[in-house]
């Protein structure tokens, strides 16, 4: 592994964990974009760069998906799709591990 390929690994990690801690601190997710968004072309040619990729869509659609949860929760007392939401968002993240852990291109889009 070439240092490139070390440094992009850390970084795909600690976009990985603060997505996790997401649960406890929403706004770790958020830094873990911003993370993404300013580093990811450091990452350019590596297989990092396909799951900072993978970790940006998922925070995005996550995101979105989250908000309009809270609106039908506010609005019409609906509960399950906020659960719905979180259960998305942690299949992505298991996805997101587990191919950090095999150290393979992430090809998918969902």
């Amino acid at each position: 592994m070439t240092e490139k390929d070390v440094k992009s690994r850390q970084l795909a990690l600690l976009g990985i964990l603060l997505q996790c801690l997401h649960v406890l601190f929403g706004i770790t997710a958020v830094i873990g974009a911003l993370i993404a968004h300013t580093r990811i072309h450091s990452t350019t040619g590596t297989v990092y760069y396909s799951q900072l990729r993978w970790q940006l869509i998922t925070f995005w659609v996550g995101l979105i998906a989250y908000a309009l949860a809270f609106y039908l929760w506010v609005t019409q007392s609906m509960i399950w799709p906020l659960a719905l939401v979180f259960a998305f968002v942690l299949y992505r993240l298991v996805i997101s591990i587990a191919y950090w852990r095999q150290t393979r291109v992430l090809e998918r889009t969902l």
